[in-house]
Order: structure tokens, then sequence, then C-alpha cells
């Protein structure tokens, strides 16, 4: 496995939406961690290059990635080129102070083009033509017409050589979904944070769509998938060989008053960070606070801004029924809307499963 030239560690917190990853930020304390810098909110460097296709102005996401113009293809690489530079700075900034760095960015909105075609958007265009009232076979003519698409790889710029020597600069595995190649990400230590699906889906939905807006059910597709978070963890499990597997943290455990203390210190052990940080009290956000945050960051945070601690009733994926959460959602959101996420959950309770047997325990913990 490739490591940096640097001695500073560098941890990647790889997520979905909904996934209590603001929690474990907060619980981390890492404004007050001596030994790592971090980005305000944990950075999400590649978003703005999924804002670009997923950009109702553009329109990007309607249509295959190989008959997308050069205009297009220049303006969607130019994007992917500053995320991958302000990562960059990311890492400068905290090596200049002698720190590691701890960033934090969803599976999905981390995707490369072809990866998110594949995992996403080809999905995301059948919906479309079903809402519509096109038939499958419309489109089905359309992606026979696909040509094939090389995966698209941006160099980072402070990522050391392979020391695999059968690996180019710019290999990329297809199990690598990130526009990063494997070189590259390789010099990043990965932390995956996942919940359940019928509780993370239906919160994300919740949170997009309030009283003054609807987002359309296709715009959520991306982040309710766990596809990319077990692709980048085969990714990482196939670089380790005879070492630990990557690390994988679930929600429920965090939250959870009887798991969270042993297995969070256990954690930062294991990373380098201060478990004597650690907190689970702290002061509600203030008006001014809001004031100063991005508008996204208030939406997606809202109930953390408001909390005092952590909400210990919230949590208990493994107690989750289906069934049952599915008729509260055609209450909440309608039959149409609940039946989209029904079957974004149970197409994703296979990985879900396969992904909580390899989560991070403790001898405290039970199975």
């Amino acid at each position: 496995m490739s490591s940096p030239t640097s001695s500073h560690p560098r941890i990647l917190l790889l997520t979905h939406p909904r996934s209590a990853s603001n929690l474990l930020v907060r619980i981390l304390n890492l404004p007050f961690q001596p030994d790592f810098s971090s980005p305000p909110f944990g950075g999400y460097p590649f978003f703005p290059a999924y804002q670009t296709i997923m950009s109702t102005v553009h329109g990007l996401y309607l249509k295959p990635v190989s008959t997308w113009t050069e205009a297009e293809r220049a303006m969607v690489r130019l994007s992917y080129e500053e995320c991958v530079r302000k990562l960059d700075s990311i890492v400068n900034e905290a090596e200049k102070m002698g720190k590691g760095v701890f960033v934090k960015d969803h599976s999905g909105f981390c995707a490369e083009p072809v990866a998110l075609e594949r995992l996403s958007l080809r999905a995301i265009r059948a919906e479309i033509r079903k809402e519509s009232g096109e038939g499958a076979e419309v489109l089905e003519e359309e992606e026979e017409g696909e040509e094939e698409e090389d995966i698209w790889t941006i160099t980072q710029p402070t990522a050391s050589p392979s020391q695999e020597g059968s690996e180019t600069p710019t290999h990329h595995n297809p199990l690598n979904t990130t526009p990063l190649p494997d070189p590259s990400l390789l010099t990043w230590t990965p932390t995956f944070l996942i919940r359940h699906p019928a509780l993370a889906y239906p919160s994300y939905h919740r949170a997009l769509n309030t009283k003054t807006n609807t987002t359309p059910m296709h715009k959520l597709a991306p982040g309710c998938t766990l596809a990319y978070t077990r692709s980048l963890y085969e990714f990482f499990s196939s670089r380790y060989h005879t070492q630990q597997p990557p690390i994988l943290l679930a929600a429920s455990d965090i939250i959870n008053p009887d798991t969270s203390p042993a297995l969070l210190s256990h954690y930062c052990n294991l990373i380098g960070l201060d478990a004597t940080k650690l907190t689970y009290t702290w002061s509600a956000a203030t008006s001014a606070d809001l004031e100063k945050m991005p508008d996204v960051a208030v939406l997606m945070t809202k109930s953390l801004q408001a909390s005092q601690g952590v909400l210990r009733e919230k949590g208990g994926d493994e107690d989750v029924d289906v069934d049952v959460e599915v008729a509260k959602w055609k209450e909440e959101f309608g039959v149409e809307r609940a039946g989209v996420l029904e079957v974004w959950c149970r197409e994703s309770l296979g990985d879900w499963e396969w992904l909580w047997e390899r989560r991070l325990r403790v001898p405290e913990m039970a199975v």
C-alpha cells in the first residue's frame, strides 16, 4: 500500500448523507485536536464537481457522459481539477503547521463521472422516463448507442509515487470510484461511516423537502445508495493485504451511550486523534453562529446545531423493521415518494448488511 511522503497522517472520512457524520465530527472535537487540522464541516472537497454534474442549469446528469460536448467535458474536468487543488491546499496548510489532516466527503459526491453514470445516473434517467410516461425501451436504445467511456482521472500534486511497481501514477482501479488515481487515493487512510438505509434515506428526503422547497426524487438518488461506499471499501481492503482492514463505523454505535465512549476512544487511538478531547455535550448554536454558516450547512445540521449533546433516542440500526418504516413514509411523504424510498432502501440492504458485519468493534461491544 502506498503512503504519503510526509509523516503526517491523512484521514479521509467517507460517508453518505444523514449517516450522523456531522455528529461524529462534533464528538471528535476536531478544532481542539492538537495534531490534526480539519476544514469547516469536514471540507466536502468534491461537492462542487458533483453539483456541476447534477445542476439543473447544465442538465449533464440527464444524458450519457459519452455524449457530453467538448465544452461540457472541459467544464466538468475544470471543476474536478479545482476540487483536487482545494484538497491539495488543505493538505499543504496542515503540513505547514506540522499536523495531520482530517477531511470528510460523501462517497457518492466524490465519484468521477463514469462511476456516477454506472451507479446512479442511468437509474436517474430511467426514473425520469418513467415519470414522464416514456417507455424503458427508449432509454435502452440510448444506452445501447453509448460509446464506452474511460474512467476520469485527476492527479493530486501532493500524492507520492506508488510503491507498488506494477502501477503507474495514473493507474485507476474500477473499484476506486473517485477521480483520484489509485496512488493518490492510497496516500489517505480511510474511515467509512454507515447508517441503516431505512433511517438515512427518509432523513435525507426530509432535509431536502421543506414547506418552501421540493426536491425531485431522482435528484436524491446518488445519496440514497451504499454502492459507492462498498466499492471504495473493497478497493481499500484489496490493498491492505495482511494488514488490518479499513475502519468502518456504524452510526448507531456512535449514538448508543453503551458503546460510543469505548468505541470512539479506540478509534482515536487507531488513527492518532487525542481521545481525551472527545466531547458529548456542547452549547447550542446561536443565531449569530447560524448566520456565519453556509445555507446548506444550516439545512443539513439543523438538529445538531439546536442540540446540546448526543440525542440518545436515535439509532438502533440493527432493530429497524423496513416494513414498519415504509408505512410511516406513506403517511409522511405520500405513497409515490414512499415507494421510491422503499426501492432504494431494499436495493441497499445487501450492501448495508455486508458493511455492517465489518464495522469496528471493541471487546465491550456485543457482536
